[in-house]
């Protein structure tokens, strides 16, 4: 099999399982963007492999397929840390709303003996 149409059925399967994730629910819309975008980026490289091997040889590269790879990496490297940093916000957001959770179970509570005070009941129920 000639390697443009592997990498053109690669990139379809993908462009197909990043659908299939966004209709389930699974991956929201906005990630999508990246990984379709990768999909299409493998589609243009393996249906003109040629402009790859021009660019890198434009930019002093003495094997382009290299070029490609590095540029992948270094796209996988953006998009971890995209990742990291949504999930850094999500942490910091998840412990302030623990944090002012646990504040207003104490203010509950707190207003609670002071109904139970001021009702003359007993806060700490009948003495056995």
């Amino acid at each position: 099999m000639d390697y443009r149409v592997t990498s053109l059925v690669m990139s379809l399967a993908a462009a197909v399982i990043i659908i299939r994730l966004i209709r389930g629910n699974l991956l929201h819309a906005g990630y999508a963007a990246w990984w379709l975008g990768g999909a299409g980026v493998i589609s243009l490289a393996g249906a003109f492999p040629d402009s790859v091997n021009r660019i890198g040889h434009a930019l002093g590269v003495s094997y382009p397929p290299t070029f490609f790879l590095v540029l992948a990496v270094i796209a996988l490297a953006i998009r971890l840390l995209a990742a990291d940093i949504a999930r850094t916000r999500m942490e910091l957001t998840l412990r302030r709303l623990v944090q002012r959770n646990a504040e207003l179970a104490l203010e509950l509570k707190k207003l609670g003996r002071e109904v139970d005070r001021l009702a003359g009941r007993d806060p700490e129920g009948p003495a056995a």
